[in-house]
């Protein structure tokens, strides 16, 4: 059946058709301009990105060895370089700053060049380029963009210490610094630097006097007395915390066992000098282990020294090593300790009221009692632990 003509033309045929096009096609245009000035400002933007990046870990590189006016200018030696290769250079508008870096919240606090009671361990950069030119967004009156992208990363110098790989909790008093035995015997009045180090927290409760860095992992803080402080450093890139160190132990075969020491009473043992190995050690009571010339001490199994503990009679830290392969070590001497002591698998509990002149290296450190460390900066066990390679961390 045919329907009746009323006389009025389809909706495809009437003039609103001519009304739209030029609409649709200027939208498209616009789309198409927008598309255009995007994809060239994200260009630009990851360029800019990459500048910042690899100048913030251009200067954390040499931030461990440097003083804060060389990382400055290596940082900003790269961004200028980077800069050159892409046609522009506009080095009054970058920022290039030191500082500390607060990994639990993410927040970086710049450090002034005066400042010389902190030492930095952070790089932030803040690379900008001004003025990038657009395409298709002049003819709406915007001729130009700015871009700005920032960078942070961290790149503290090697700890030389005290080291806890997973961790150190001061129940007690604890006081740190530092000095060098091959040059002059330790000088109250005149210390030097220690470092209280961690792979990843510090908890303290007791006093806290600390004369070095105190660092711990990334993503880690320092808890002292229920306060939050940022660290001076960081030890390791990884919540896992720092793996235990390689020990050469290849000369333990050929080592005689000479089994369990146990010393009680007023005991007096002489060590043998060069290398010895026990099953495991005990000195209680008013009991002695002395060492007259450079010593290193292997044990299987675990070490409790209280007592006089190990009297090292030339007062030398380097004539004393103590290594410990098992679980548990405990250290409560009433004489002053000179040595090394070395536990990667041990949680370690120093306790007394004794000096600790040396260096210790445990999974876990437990200060309890009033112990004063004076680390010796001269000892190679320092060595077994390298600094973290610079990381980005923003």
């Amino acid at each position: 059946m045919d329907r009746p003509d009323t006389g009025r033309k389809p909706f495809w045929q009437s003039g609103a058709t001519v009304i739209m096009a030029p609409m649709v096609t200027v939208a498209l245009l616009l789309c198409a301009a927008y598309s255009v000035d995007e994809a060239y400002l994200c260009a630009r933007a990851a360029e800019q990105q990459n500048n910042a990046d690899a100048a913030a870990i251009a200067g954390a590189i040499v931030l461990p060895d440097s003083n804060v006016a060389s990382v400055l200018q290596r940082s900003r030696l790269v961004l200028s370089r980077n800069q050159r290769a892409q046609g522009f250079s506009s080095m009054e508008d970058q920022v290039v700053e030191v500082g500390a870096w607060d990994s639990v919240n993410h927040v970086f606090a710049p450090m002034e060049m005066r400042d010389r009671q902190n030492r930095p361990f952070a790089v932030r950069v803040r690379a900008t380029r001004k003025n990038v030119p657009l395409f298709f967004a002049r003819l709406m009156g915007t001729p130009t963009a700015d871009i700005q992208r920032e960078a942070i990363s961290v790149g503290s110098r090697a700890c030389r210490g005290i080291w806890g790989l997973n961790g150190i909790s001061v129940p007690g008093h604890i006081k740190v610094d530092g000095y060098d035995s091959t040059r002059r015997d330790y000088d109250s009045k005149r210390p030097g630097r220690g470092d209280l180090c961690s792979g990843r927290g510090i908890d303290t409760i007791g006093v806290f006097d600390i004369s070095g860095d105190v660092m711990t992992g990334l993503g880690y803080s320092v808890h002292e007395g229920g306060v939050v402080r940022v660290p001076s450093g960081v030890t390791a890139t990884s919540l896992s915390g720092i793996d235990a160190p390689v020990l050469d132990l290849d000369l333990i075969p050929s080592l005689a066992n000479k089994g369990h020491l146990s010393l009680t009473g007023q005991q007096t043992v002489l060590l043998d000098p060069s290398n010895t190995l026990f099953e495991s050690i005990a000195i209680r009571d008013g009991a002695t282990a002395r060492i007259d010339a450079p010593s290193t001490v292997y044990i299987l199994g675990d070490l409790d020294a209280a007592g006089h503990g190990f009297v090292n009679t030339a007062r030398d830290p380097a004539n004393l090593t103590i290594i410990v392969l098992g679980k548990n070590v405990s250290l409560g001497a009433t004489s002053d300790f000179y040595g090394t002591l070395i536990a990667p698998n041990a949680h370690i509990v120093l306790s007394g009221t004794h000096d600790f002149f040396g260096m210790v290296i445990g999974k876990t450190v437990e200060v309890r009692g009033d112990i004063d460390f004076h680390i010796d900066a001269s000892l190679s066990a320092h060595d077994l632990i390298k600094p973290p390679m610079p990381v980005l961390v923003e």
